[in-house]
């Protein structure tokens, strides 16, 4: 794969470690028929960068995308994280540590090969994905574990919603078709410092409150 023909972007999405409590069923059919097929998001949380692009692009390469594009972004982190990777497919969430599949088995690899997980310092935030196209959100669900709890139209103007999660409260702030976190309870405050999410299967996550912001 030709690094060139990343694009590379400024919005994050799913923080360091795997939602176990969040059901990708509850994803899959909130968002029902318009789960894409071939769509995903690689996001990795890792102290040696050019070793995690290297493991990602060869994983990435083994994956049935249609010549999709595959978008980058990477971002480093001023504190002390869980490093980790996530996978979502078809906007379901893969726990990479069970299962089978010849995905699971690359993903252990990448897992292995990084030594994950375990706290570094000052680590690199890596997410590579696909998008069917540049389309702009027309819905934000929130989920709090395995639950829809509110699907909110993205022309809302200036709404602020606090949203209860496990461990405290979340902040959300739409406005103009852009959804950001304003206010966390967590200590890292990922999630406010992923910036707004605007465009389609983008994503905000607040693992310690298990709080997935996903736009429709």
């Amino acid at each position: 794969m030709d690094r060139r023909n990343f694009l590379k972007i400024s919005s994050f999405a799913v923080g360091a470690a795997a939602l176990t409590n969040l059901s990708a069923g509850a994803i899959t059919n909130a968002l029902g028929k318009n789960v894409s097929t071939n769509r995903f998001s690689l996001e990795l949380i890792t102290g040696d960068e050019d070793k995690a692009i290297k493991l990602a692009e060869s994983f990435i390469d083994g994956l049935n995308l249609n010549k999709k594009i595959i978008k980058f972004s990477d971002y480093r982190l001023s504190n002390t994280e869980s490093a980790d990777l996530v996978y979502l497919k078809n906007g379901k969430l893969i726990n990479y540590k069970t299962g089978s599949s010849d995905e699971n088995r690359g993903l252990r690899e990448i897992a292995n090969e990084l030594n994950l997980p375990r706290v570094i310092t000052n680590p690199v935030r890596l997410k590579f994905y696909t998008q069917q196209e540049e389309s702009n959100a027309r819905n934000f669900l929130v989920f709090h574990k395995d639950k829809l709890i509110r699907n909110i139209d993205a022309s809302e103007s200036n709404l602020n919603l606090r949203i209860p999660g496990s461990k405290g409260d979340v902040v959300l702030n739409v406005n103009n078709r852009k959804a950001r976190v304003t206010e966390a309870s967590c200590r890292h405050k990922n999630c406010v410092n992923s910036g707004s999410i605007s465009l389609t299967d983008e994503s905000i996550v607040c693992i310690p409150n298990e709080v997935l912001i996903l736009a429709e």
